[in-house]
């Protein structure tokens, strides 16, 4: 599931109607959660983090730094629940065949 416009790699849905399941990924741009939301020192809770290597994103996901408007983070809907993530306009998307 991914928040907003797609991605050339990506064949999306053109509507959110789909729910999340524990194993649907979620992805998104770290400036699109409020920074309440974010769970700390909980090593794995994110699936993947692309971003800067300037601070371990496991224990101070908050941080701003360089990167934060463009960082993307993955992680399944189970932990996205866990940190409110409104799941209003997400949409499905598969890889492009």
């Amino acid at each position: 599931m991914l928040k907003s416009g797609g991605s050339p790699r990506l064949v999306c849905a053109e509507d959110g109607g789909v729910p999340a399941t524990g194993t649907s990924g979620i992805v998104f741009l770290a400036s699109e959660s409020g920074w309440d939301q974010w769970v700390s020192n909980y090593p794995g809770f994110f699936d993947v983090t692309i971003s800067s290597l300037e601070i371990n994103y496991d224990y101070y996901p908050t941080w701003y730094g360089k990167n934060y408007d463009h960082r993307i983070e993955v992680l399944s809907a189970d932990n996205a629940r866990k940190m409110h993530v409104n799941f209003e306009g997400f949409r499905p998307c598969r890889a492009r065949p």
